[in-house]
């Protein structure tokens, strides 16, 4: 479970990362 809690974590931090990417390519 805690391995599974991990792979949550970090799929969620890059999606959150690649939002903001997104937003300052859009931006530009």
């Amino acid at each position: 479970k805690v391995e599974a809690f991990d792979v949550e974590m970090d799929n969620s931090s890059m999606e959150l990362i690649n939002y903001f990417i997104t937003r300052r390519s859009g931006k530009k």
